[in-house]
């Protein structure tokens, strides 16, 4: 029952009485007429002689049809009963010092209209109402938890699509970064390695008459001072580098994209309790707010257990110098050596060219091996967050099914005591 007075029907008052529309309460309202009988005899005679002058149609179907208007907006009903009394009549009729109009203003006071109302409610509805109040009531607030449960279920999956693509951006940024790596290395590799082809033909022709640990010397001067081994590193550091500084970006980019994506971060559960949703949902030791798609941007994901660029990397070309030339011939072996220079700076260009690809190589691998590292570091905090969100979005789906479960349940009980 809802009372009002006919000199101050609030449309703010019908939007609080929504909720019990919302649970199939029954409704109805009480108007409340105000005309003062009490300020003296000729107020109180006129009243009981003319009570249309209070009761006017006219005035009243004006208040009951704002009133009709403001349930229809807020409450969406269309035929809600509408009582007009007069309740200071009503009030009157118990005093002492108006016992001789006692009974007529009771009959005027139209409270019995009321009671006539609230009897036919009773007789009628009265075992199905208290039944259908409390399913109602009970299926409303099961409702009330699903829908906050769907919301933040739909929260959550936003932002495990979110992190689940910059995955992928990730993926992508080692990628590309291993097959530029990959071309850089070979592409230096190749420079340097010239270099020293490029001296084979004047390297042979002015040192043929030198014995072999002279020319060993020699050639091991002209390996060493293309700083191979140094040089490499130093190449692989910018790639490493340029790898941090396209994770920055990245990290720039993600953070400007998770304030553009509108995720609601604090999930509203004002309306229930957490012990209440505990009757539905088991919230385990997860806390949401931790493995968000926010709390990933204070993760130092990009720098994983303080990663140093290039520990680890084993030469590869050590020695490199005193490697090649080995095995030209001494003069005392072979009289005719002089007449083999051709062949031996081409044998000596096949060592080049074989060292060179052992060089690529074994940097490539190192730079597979390290890339694949980093990657499983930075992506494996990626993949830890989007698996706990995901159990998260799971454990949701099961509550919101075990409260439909509950709720067709709880129906079909309650359908059977009607």
């Amino acid at each position: 029952m809802f009372l009002t007075s006919d000199d101050s029907v609030q449309p703010g008052e019908f939007k609080a009485m929504a909720q019990l529309q919302q649970i199939n309460k029954y409704f109805a309202v009480i108007l409340n007429v105000k005309h003062d009988i009490a300020n003296n005899l000729e107020d109180l005679e006129m009243f009981l002689d003319i009570p249309e002058m209070v009761f006017d149609e006219d005035r009243l179907s004006q208040h009951k049809h704002h009133i009709q208007s403001h349930i229809q907006e807020y409450l969406h009903l269309d035929n809600v009963d509408i009582v007009p009394i007069h309740a200071q009549s009503g009030f009157l009729s118990t005093q002492a010092e108006y016992q001789e109009y006692s009974n007529q203003l009771w009959e005027l006071s139209k409270i019995e209209e009321l009671y006539s109302l609230i009897a036919y409610q009773i007789y009628n509805n009265g075992q199905n109402l208290r039944l259908s109040t409390f399913a109602d009531s009970l299926e409303y607030f099961i409702n009330s938890i699903n829908q906050e449960l769907a919301a933040a279920k739909s929260q959550l999956s936003v932002q495990l699509n979110f992190l689940e693509q910059k995955q992928r951006e990730i993926e992508k940024i080692f990628a590309e970064i291993e097959k530029e790596g990959d071309r850089k290395l070979k592409d230096k590799c190749d420079s340097l390695y010239d270099l020293i082809e490029n001296q084979i033909g004047n390297f042979v022709d002015n040192y043929s008459d030198i014995d072999i640990n002279g020319r060993q010397r020699e050639w091991k001067r002209i390996v060493n001072e293309k700083n191979i081994e140094e040089t490499m590193i130093s190449c692989i550091e910018a790639i490493f580098s340029n790898l941090r500084v396209k994770l920055q970006e990245f990290e720039q980019e993600y953070e400007y994209d998770l304030k553009n994506i509108q995720i609601d971060m604090a999930m509203n559960f004002s309306n229930i309790t957490k012990d209440d949703i505990g009757k539905w949902i088991k919230w385990g030791s997860v806390a949401v707010g931790a493995v968000g798609a926010a709390a990933f941007v204070a993760a130092n994901w990009w720098n994983p257990g303080g990663w140093v660029v290039g520990a680890g990397l084993v030469t590869t070309v050590a020695s490199i110098g005193g490697s090649f030339a080995g095995d030209w011939k001494k003069a005392d072996d072979d009289k005719n050596y002089k007449k083999d220079i051709q062949e031996e700076k081409d044998s000596l260009r096949k060592q080049v060219m074989e060292k060179r690809q052992v060089t690529v190589k074994a940097y490539q691998d190192w730079l597979f091996k390290n890339i694949n590292q980093y990657e499983e570091e930075v992506i494996g905090q990626v993949k830890s967050y989007i698996k706990r969100l995901s159990e998260i979005v799971e454990k949701l789906d099961y509550a919101i099914d075990d409260n439909l479960k509950i709720q067709r349940d709880m129906k079909k009980d309650f359908s059977n005591f009607k």
